[in-house]
């Protein structure tokens, strides 16, 4: 039998709504268990008329559209909640057990359809005729069950409009935010930017009007998908340089945000329904098991790698970790957009079909038009207010999977083959009873463990996340004596030294971009030096100190050596210094904003840039690891890094290993170039000293959004670094010199 290909058919949307848009074909008749032996005699699919029936690959086609939509660009985030491993094998069971649910609702639909003698029945029908058809007590339930099934599902995707609408203003917004460093719109206002396209296209009440943008919205999605691809395979990451298992704790927010990615139950029974041959659809390997491998397959590899390549850094959509700054990534986040857009005009028309079947006739004939719109107003509003209030994309998506996908998607299907076999026959040992018992256990288990989580994460989550820290800095111009608590040897000639903060609760409390004031008294002299401690300001307890010693009759033209370095290096194990601070002319506010004073006692001057040049040597490393650090570890800062560290040899080279580590984990943001005087063989950088070459290679060339920081022995700064920049035109008042 011919096909003739349209739109309307390859749009999961379509036949889902097609579906919804009738009465149920089921009416209670008393049918019961002794009418069993009729079902045989009759077939429902031959008694399907269909004008226009679906062929096995275009219902595989169908199926794999519902189930591969915007959700697979969440499974990053969801193996950031399970680890790689756990990850793997945690998509593959669940997988296996979605497989299995959807399995049982059209197993269960097809056998109470031979009971019923009706050619194919909906999801809300098929739940309807179990009941009718199931034991008598529960018989009286039939309708209600029927109408609780259309509002769950009903509310499923209203659930999932609403996330649609989380994605479409983080990604607006992050591409504004790029562009424009001084926005001051929030997320609530974006939502109500966005609430005006949307009131007017959902008073859209005609499908064929809708549908064409569904192939618009897969066309986009696919080309989302390849340029995200790029970015992950990109310089990617040791396989490695991710755990193999995260806290258990954080496993129902992985199961709930795969359950999300993964369900198209609202879809099954359309896609089977309308199917030239029906009993391709399940049975092995069947149109179901088909597809079912391909998405577990899919899932799993945008997962595994997405998650490898951006690790906790990985946000609800992997689109809102690409750069914005450069084309293919800003073109991606576009085309999410558009295409979340009118997925949520599509995705929207179907609640409004359900809600309407079973409320119009409380209204009167005349008034149905202006209620409708009513209606459609009141839900996309209602959806718009919900994005507002709970903007976290990743924990929305893991509420909407925990709550409503887990009823509809495992609870239900478990629940339906249960009472159709209640007096059928439980088979070999029961075992009917003890799987679909298991199934309804799991899913109201994920139900609520899910909801329990993210609530208590959105709720009480907020407040812990911000307690009254204690900061060991709390005067600039007061000295703090604190002891020195461990001492590292790094190498021949540098030290890591551990300060110990009054208490295990204190954080030193320095802003980023800032460094501290040792001071210290030798032979009447009062020396001060200024450093930029290599840990983070969140580590609780202490402060680490890189500092390279300058010994006594080392260096010809310093015959004395470094009189801070050498008191250091003196230091023991409880032995107190002096610390003041937070100094320093310049401070990074986040987001490509840096706030700089000319003078140390002049008002600051706000500075945005997009992309930001460092030039180190030595222990001048230091501050620029820590705006390394900070930067990468803020998924939603897309400010670009590039940074020039020379040395006198490669074992001179500090901190290498965690440069190195923020590079691998972030390839298209941030990447080191070394240059040494002294190289060994197979050296692989460059050589001697920086000049105008090396930094036209290897930093960003000059530009309006363009800064230049620069840190290290001052004759590389004056003689070496600042000649070379204003040759190659970089202005002077977006260069710093700590």
């Amino acid at each position: 039998m011919t096909n003739n290909y349209n739109m309307k058919e390859f749009s999961s949307t379509a036949i889902i709504t097609e579906n919804a848009s009738f009465p149920s074909t089921y009416s209670i008749n008393g049918k019961s268990k002794e009418n069993d032996t009729e079902k045989d005699d009759y077939d429902p699919f031959s008694n399907r008329k269909l004008e226009h029936p679906n062929s096995d690959m275009r219902s595989f086609a169908n199926l794999l559209k519902s189930s591969l939509g915007s959700g697979i660009l969440a499974m990053p985030a969801a193996f950031k909640n399970a680890g790689t491993v756990v990850g793997i094998f945690g998509t593959i069971i669940l997988g296996y057990i979605c497989t299995h649910c959807v399995y049982l609702l059209v197993r269960t639909s097809q056998d109470v359809s031979k009971v019923s003698k009706v050619p194919s029945l909906g999801y809300a029908e098929t739940l309807e005729a179990v009941f009718a058809t199931g034991p008598q007590r529960l018989r009286k339930f039939s309708r209600g069950a029927r109408i609780f099934i259309d509002w769950a599902m009903a509310f499923t995707i209203l659930g999932a409009c609403a996330v649609y609408v989380i994605l479409l203003v983080q990604s607006v917004k992050q591409i504004v935010d790029y562009f424009d460093h001084d926005s001051s719109l929030t997320t609530t206002m974006y939502c109500l930017m966005f609430l005006v396209p949307i009131l007017i296209f959902t008073q859209i009440k005609n499908l064929k009007y809708l549908a064409p943008f569904s192939g618009f919205a897969n066309i986009l999605l696919v080309l989302t998908f390849v340029i995200c691809l790029y970015y992950i395979c990109d310089e990617f990451p040791s396989l490695d340089s991710k755990p193999m298992s995260v806290d258990v704790g954080r496993l129902p927010l992985f199961i709930g945000t795969v359950i999300f990615a993964m369900e198209g139950i609202g879809v099954v029974l359309p896609v089977e329904n309308t199917m030239a041959r029906p009993q391709h659809f399940l049975g092995c390997p069947g149109v179901l098991n088909i597809t079912m491998a391909v998405v577990i397959l899919l899932y799993m590899i945008m997962g595994f790698l997405g998650y490898v390549k951006y690790g906790d850094a990985s946000q609800g959509s992997i689109t809102l970790n690409l750069p914005t700054g450069e084309v293919p990534a800003l073109m991606a986040k576009s085309f999410i957009v558009v295409a979340i857009f009118f997925t949520y005009t599509l995705q929207f028309y179907v609640p409004m079909e359900i809600v309407w079947r079973n409320t119009r006739d409380r209204v009167a004939l005349k008034y149905h038009n202006h209620a409708q719109a009513a209606m459609r107003a009141v839900f996309a509003c209602l959806t718009v207010a919900a994005a507002a209030t709970l903007p976290r994309l990743e924990q929305v998506i893991g509420l909407e999977g925990a709550f409503f996908y887990s009823f509809l998607g495992l609870i239900a299907p478990a629940l339906m083959d249960l009472i159709f076999h209640w007096e059928r026959g439980l088979g070999p040992y029961n075992y009917i009873l003890v799987k679909d018992t298991l199934l309804i256990v799991f899913g109201f288990f994920v139900l609520v463990t899910g909801v329990t989580q993210i609530i208590a994460n959105c709720l009480w989550g907020k407040k812990t996340k911000k307690p009254t820290k204690l900061v060991a800095l709390v005067d600039p111009n007061v000295k703090y004596p604190l002891p020195l608590i461990e001492k590292e040897e790094i190498s021949h000639d540098t030290r890591r030294y551990r300060l110990g903060l009054p208490s295990s609760e204190h954080v030193l409390g320095l802003p980023i971009g800032q460094h501290i004031h040792l001071s210290v008294t030798i032979k009447d002299d009062l020396v001060i030096r200024a450093y930029t401690p290599v840990s983070s300001d969140e580590d609780k307890g202490y402060v680490d100190l890189v500092v390279k010693v300058y010994f006594k009759d080392v260096h010809p033209k310093f015959p004395e050596g470094g009189k801070m370095s050498q008191y250091l290096e003196s230091m023991k194990i409880g032995d107190t210094i002096d610390v003041r601070g937070p100094s320093g002319r310049l401070q990074y506010a986040g987001h490509g904003q840096f706030l700089i004073k000319k003078m140390r006692k002049d008002p600051p001057v706000k500075v945005n840039v997009k992309k930001l040049n460092m030039i180190a040597g030595g222990t001048g490393i230091t501050p620029m690891l820590q705006l390394v650090r900070h930067i990468c570890k803020d998924a939603t800062d897309q400010t670009e890094l590039r940074l020039l560290f020379a040395n006198q040899s490669e074992d001179d080279i500090l901190l290498r290993n965690e440069l190195e580590k923020y590079q691998a984990e972030h390839p298209s943001q941030f990447k080191v170039w070394y240059t040494v005087d002294r190289p060994t063989e197979g050296w692989k950088y460059s050589t001697g000293f920086i000049n105008d070459e090396m930094i036209k290679s290897h930093l960003f060339p000059p530009g309006d959004d363009v800064i230049v920081l620069m840190c290290g022995p001052p004759p590389m700064i004056n003689f070496a670094c600042t000649p070379a920049l204003e040759k190659l035109g970089y202005r002077e008042d977006l260069r710093f010199a700590y």
